[in-house]
């Protein structure tokens, strides 16, 4: 059986990660030839929306065969509207390649996915990319990665500018012979790369010794047999080199850093046999699962699996899209076991059903029938438009299991949109398709505005909210009128309060009376309940959820504050869940107004490139934002600029950025969680 490995490409937007994924994919032999980000016609793009802009909006997975092992390419977005797509890729990777752009370094959103990256607990190795782009200096971009990145980057390579492009020495050979040079043409043609058969030069060969050593001292401290045989003087041999330094990767105490320029298929083979040489297989690869208790509830506690291979079927679900023909595919990944085709999948703890018509592994917009998925293999399971279908984050089996693997904790929308159909018919079609799409990507909220009765879709940024009108609209021939996008401001609690609200029945023959406090707290927290019902329970948290806003529809959303009920007495026999949800929710709402709120908004780090000629002007523009500039920095004949500002205050930035500079203005936001607004 070949080793399984699932690797996720990660990057900032434009670092040229889909283009990596089409040339590994392209030598991989999955696809004849790589395809063009610029001109639509890459496999992993296959949304009309990425094939008109460009870019990637939801995380595709693709294999394909290399030396021993089968690799799945999973190429995730870079643009930050559309980090969920990272985050839930992230559960069920083994490893990922760090694309990063050589002219352009580590940007923000390259620290944010590298973060991600940490949270998840996955070893990882660099590439750096477009060597045919702008000149940079290689010990600079090595500093910038320890310095923002917090890691040790060991090159792999000496990569040398030249009066001709670039020319790459392999530090440590590779498994067909000893230290290749390679030599890259600058003239922009494809057919400019070369294999040099020579004898290296002597600045070659003296900072191939420098850049060994440098990778001995970085991975000797994670191996002590490897560290003895080279302070004895030993000469560890190439397997010895990679054994150590696959240890150290796995370990997550160096980033391995290869070079190249992707539109060109340079480097990308070494990239291929870095991949399978220090990446960790599938069947290493440790997962935290939740216990559920007898009663059927997950508790709250993780435990670490180092493997569920021998074990019994254990699927997880981690992301669900639409596919033509109403069809829908819940990507997976094999835990543990094995599935078949025919096979009933069970639900953990809830003990739902689901028969999945196919098991597919997905192309792009195609996807081919498969008997089997494997321990260790991510694929696609295929349902119809009428098919009972799992939701995002579900752990299914053969049976039910003693565990559940974490669901997906989607981030707060930040930014919302008022959105509505020309007439009714179409009304109910638009929400019908907003609320599927919410399924589909837990970061989009579909809600109503309380004083108007407007249909309000929520999101995390302009450009995401934008994509999804426009695909309602492309997919029911719908036209759509949309409001101006509005932050969504939340609220922070400061003190205490208690609140207190009688419901009584109808006809009289019932009556609840619910008493409920509120204080500070870090983060947002309801205390549960139990009470004689389950179904009782369940109406009391769903009006204490509504009253904190986390349905979207509260008057209150809350940042922060621990809620509970202080008391809760029931009179009669007649006693209906509605009444208690509605006496939770008012309660709660009457000691939010008595309690101390500060409304919040949310505030971005932006990083802004720019001409020299515009700086002036930009400055003068972000003040007039309320932006806090924290630095710039020279690249060139641009200026880098680094600010914190309100979101609001960044609605249609992106317009007044192209009029500024030309068009030759860049910028990219990362969060920074929400602040007090000033008086």
């Amino acid at each position: 059986m070949h080793r399984r490995r699932n690797i996720g490409i990660l990057a900032h937007i434009d670092a040229g990660k889909t283009t990596v994924t089409e040339h590994l994919l392209h030598l991989g032999g999955l696809i004849r030839r790589p395809g063009s980000v610029d001109s639509g016609t890459t496999v992993t793009d296959w949304m009309v929306e990425e094939q008109q802009r460009g870019i990637t909006i939801t995380s595709a997975a693709s294999t394909f065969k290399w030396r021993d092992s089968d690799v799945t390419l999973v190429d995730t977005p870079g643009h930050v509207d559309f980090t969920i797509e990272v985050e839930r890729t992230l559960r069920v990777l083994d490893g990922v390649v760090l694309v990063i752009s050589g002219p352009d370094g580590v940007q923000a959103q390259t620290e944010t996915v590298w973060m991600q990256k940490v949270g998840a607990g996955l070893p990882a190795i660099c590439f750096v990319n477009k060597l045919d782009g702008a000149d940079f200096e290689v010990d600079a971009l090595l500093k910038q990665i320890a310095d923002r990145l917090h890691v040790v980057p060991v090159p792999l390579q000496v990569a040398r500018r030249n009066d001709d492009g670039w020319s790459l020495i392999d530090i440590l050979g590779t498994a067909s012979g000893p230290d290749p040079r390679w030599v890259w043409d600058a003239d922009g043609t494809s057919h400019g790369i070369s294999k040099i058969e020579e004898s290296r030069d002597e600045l070659g060969e003296v900072l191939r010794l420098e850049a060994m050593d440098r990778l001995v001292d970085a991975i000797a401290s994670s191996d002590d047999a490897y560290a003895e045989l080279v302070l004895g003087n030993g000469e560890p041999t190439r397997e010895q080199h990679l054994a150590a330094l696959r240890k150290a990767v796995a370990e997550r105490q160096v980033l391995p850093v290869l070079f190249g320029a992707a539109r060109h298929g340079l480097g990308l083979t070494a990239l291929a046999n870095t991949i399978v040489e220090l990446l960790p297989p599938a069947a290493e690869r440790k997962v935290e699962v939740f216990p559920v208790a007898a009663s059927g509830i997950t508790e709250a506690h993780a435990t670490s699996l180092s493997t569920l291979a021998d074990g019994p079927s254990c699927v997880y679900v981690f992301k669900t899209e639409p596919r033509r023909g109403g069809l829908r595919l819940a990507f997976v990944r094999v835990f543990g076991g094995l599935i078949r085709a025919g096979d009933v999948l069970v639900r953990t703890p809830d003990q739902a059903n689901f028969t999945p018509r196919q098991l597919v592994r997905v192309i792009g917009r195609d996807f081919d029938e498969v008997p089997s998925f494997e321990h260790g293999e991510i694929g696609a399971l295929l349902f119809g438009p009428e098919d009972p279908f799992p939701r995002t984050g579900d752990t299914l089996g053969l049976q039910i299991q003693p565990f559940t693997i974490e669901r997906i904790h989607p981030p707060e929308p930040v930014i919302e949109v008022a959105v509505e159909a020309q007439d009714s018919d179409g009304h109910t079609l638009m929400l019908k398709a907003f609320a599927d799409m919410c399924e589909d990507d837990p970061s989009l909220r579909l809600g109503t505005d309380r004083d108007t009765g407007r249909a309000l879709l929520a999101g995390m940024g302009e450009l995401h909210l934008e994509i999804a009108i426009e695909r309602v609209q492309r997919e029911l021939g719908l036209e759509l009128l949309t409001g101006h996008p509005q932050v969504r401001r939340r609220f922070i609690l400061w003190a205490a309060a208690e609140g207190e609200a009688i419901v009584n029945h109808p006809a009289g023959r019932a009556r609840a009376r619910i008493r409920i406090g509120v204080r500070p707290h870090p983060t947002l927290e309801i205390e549960s309940i139990e009470l004689d019902r389950p179904d009782w329970g369940g109406a009391v948290l769903s009006g204490l959820e509504a009253a904190v806003g986390i349905d979207g529809t509260g008057p209150h959303p809350l940042l922060n504050g621990h809620v509970r009920v202080v008391e809760i007495e029931l009179h009669g026999t007649d006693i209906v869940p509605i009444m208690l949800r509605d006496a939770a929710e008012w309660a709660a709402l009457r000691a939010l107004t008595l309690a101390d709120l500060k409304p919040a908004e949310p505030w971005v780090r932006l990083e802004v490139i720019a001409p020299d000629a515009a700086i002036g002007r930009l400055v003068g523009d972000l003040a007039r934002r309320r932006a806090r500039v924290k630095g710039s920095e020279s690249r060139g004949a641009a200026q880098i600029l680094t600010a914190e500002v309100p979101l609001s205050e960044l609605i249609g930035f992106a317009t007044d950025l192209r009029s500024m500079t030309g068009g030759r203005g860049q910028f990219s936001l990362v969060p920074l969680g929400h602040r007090a607004v000033d008086a």
